[in-house]
This record gives structure tokens, C-alpha cells and sequence, in this order.
């Protein structure tokens, strides 16, 4: 089957751009992580540099990287959401000259109670975040969003009126360990809303971030019974995720979903309708 990887990250720490990598706890994570292709198999990388580093650096990095094993991919940027619009119009101007650029992210994640916490305040109502949205929208380009669900059901608002093509990461950073405590009814209050909204897709990554494996599928069949399956992505998350098995969570999933068009739907056709038709 063809699999499209909608989240995957490489570095080559000889760069040096990526120094949150040498601050992680996991001596796992401490080494270069370059891309690799194998049969049937493209991929969406999502930005892994500092934030105080220009994203062409990054960008043209894994172009030369790709140059080298000839494999079909798509990139992810990070430019800041919140910058003043003229300031954020410049850099998107910028970044719509690399043909391999299809979207942007910026980490907005903030929420006190977690361990996970890379914000140090909550950005999700800034207000220069609507007309950022737009100016997306207008040049086709996507928003690629890593938010906890009280932060998501901030940014309804933008998103519904914007219009532009949304992807929510690790599935909103699912924080519950009962989907009846507040964690969990809040978790599901916003995947209700969102699933409302055309222009809003689920990317299926980063559960472990979050979870313990005992309620994987937990979260996945609350996923599957209350999101369409046309706008749910696959992505690995690696090698944040199962580092030592890339595979793991590409099987897991699969187990789960037993229709042959549901399996290539979230694993191909809806990112490369995506990210990768134009």
C-alpha cells in the first residue's frame, strides 16, 4: 500500500540548528536523523529547527538531502503566527519561492497542568492570528497547528472565518487518561466542533507524547466514530515517536481499521490530495 507520512522530522545536528534536540532528556534523540526512501513512500517534513533560525536554512538543507536519494517529499515551516501581518506577509512572500514549501507551523501549545508546555503563555487569542490566517488562505498555503483543546476552541473563530486549510497535530495533545474526566470531556467537546469545519484535518501522530499505550485505542475510536475519515492524516512523528520503531504506529492504526478504502484514505489519498496534488 502507498503511505504518505504526513509528520516525520530529520536533522543533521552538524548544522547546528537544532539545539532543543541536545536539551531533550532521551540520548536517542542526540544524533542525525537524515531522510531515507523506501518503496511506495513519501513523506511531509515538519520544521525541527530553533525558532531563532531563519526556516531557509532548514529548507535548504533537506533539499540537498533530498537531492541526494531522490525522494518525493513536501515541507512545513515554522514562521510565528502572532507576528504583526506586514512582517508575516514578508516571510510567506518569501517562503512561496521554494516549490517543496506547502504550510507553515508554529507551536502554540501552552496548558499549566502539563509536563508538555513549550510556550510560556497562552498565544492562542492574539490578536494578529486572524489576519494571519487569511493571508494564508489567500495564497494557498497551510496551517499546520500544535494546540491543546481549550487553545483549539480559542481559534475556532479564525478558522471558520479564514477558511484556510487547517491540520491539527498529535491530535490536539490529548491530555486524559478517562475520557469522562475534564481532560477528556473537554478533548471531545473540541473534536466535535472541529469536525464541523471542512477545512479542518486530524493528523494521527504524537499519542505517546501524551498517553500511556494502554488507551491508544481509546483515543483512536473516539477519533474514527466522531471525525470523517476524508480529512484524517497519518503521521509518524518519528523520531520523537517510537524512536525504535518507526513502524509501531503505522501497524497500530492499520489494525484498527479494517476497510481497505478507510486504510488508504488515511494513509495516502487524503495527503496527497493534501499536500501533494498541486
Amino acid at each position: 500500500m502507498n503511505v504518505i507520512d504526513a509528520h516525520i522530522h530529520f536533522w543533521d545536528l552538524n548544522n547546528k540548528i537544532n539545539s532543543w534536540v541536545l536539551n531533550q532528556p532521551r540520548a536517542e534523540l542526540h544524533r542525525n536523523y537524515l531522510p531515507w526512501t523506501k518503496n511506495n513512500y513519501q513523506f511531509v517534513h515538519i520544521e525541527a529547527h530553533d525558532a531563532n533560525i531563519s526556516p531557509v536554512q532548514e529548507i535548504e538543507w533537506l533539499a540537498t538531502e533530498m537531492n541526494k536519494i531522490n525522494g518525493s517529499y513536501k515541507h512545513i515551516a515554522f514562521v510565528d503566527i502572532t507576528q504583526a501581518p506586514l512582517r508575516f506577509a514578508a516571510i510567506i512572500n518569501k517562503l512561496k519561492t521554494f516549490d517543496q514549501v506547502v504550510g507553515i507551523r508554529h507551536i502554540l501549545a501552552y496548558q499549566q497542568q502539563s509536563q508538555y508546555n513549550p510556550c510560556n503563555r497562552d498565544l492562542s487569542s492574539n490578536r494578529n492570528i486572524g489576519n494571519n490566517l487569511l493571508y494564508l488562505a489567500n495564497n494557498e498555503l497551510i496551517f499546520n497547528c500544535q494546540i491543546f483543546p481549550h487553545q483549539l476552541i480559542n481559534l475556532l473563530a479564525p478558522l471558520k472565518y479564514s477558511g484556510v486549510t487547517t491540520v491539527i497535530d498529535h491530535m490536539f495533545l490529548p491530555l486524559w487518561q478517562d475520557i469522562n474526566d475534564s481532560n477528556g470531556i473537554l478533548w471531545t467537546k473540541a473534536l466535535d466542533l472541529i469536525a464541523n469545519l471542512p477545512n479542518v484535518y486530524l493528523k494521527l501522530s504524537g499519542i505517546d507524547m501524551f498517553q500511556p499505550e494502554a488507551i491508544f485505542a481509546n483515543t483512536m475510536q473516539q477519533c474514527l466514530q466522531r471525525f470523517p475519515v476524508a480529512r484524517m492524516l497519518y503521521g509518524s512523528n518519528f523520531p520523537v515517536s517510537f524512536t525504535s520503531d518507526y513502524d509501531f504506529w503505522y501497524n497500530f492504526i492499520k489494525q484498527l481499521i479494517k476497510l481497505p478504502e478507510e486504510q488508504n484514505q488515511i494513509f495516502y489519498a487524503n495527503a496527497f490530495n493534501l499536500f501533494f496534488k498541486t
